[in-house]
């Protein structure tokens, strides 16, 4: 978690939505990650609450301007 606070402005937080004990990212989805937190700290584009990063998961911003809530949230993706 800490590897992507490098992407994100010194006042935001990433958390995990789910226990992360038996969880890796796949080098895509590290990437994909990197380029959302990216654009989303770039005040010149605004971006969906909601981000698909991958089959397995999505990232929520929905705390970015809220206080409220976590800054972004790496969730799974529902499965049906």
């Amino acid at each position: 978690m800490d590897y992507f606070e490098w992407y994100l402005p010194k006042e935001k937080k990433l958390s995990y939505d789910f226990n992360t004990e038996n969880f890796k990212l796949t080098s895509d989805e590290s990437e994909n990650i990197k380029y959302w937190l990216k654009i989303k700290s770039n005040k010149n584009y605004i971006l969906p609450t909601i981000l698909k990063i991958s089959n397995r998961i999505h990232l929520d911003f929905i705390g970015w301007d809220n206080e409220e809530f976590f800054d972004v949230l790496v969730c799974k993706n529902k499965t049906s």
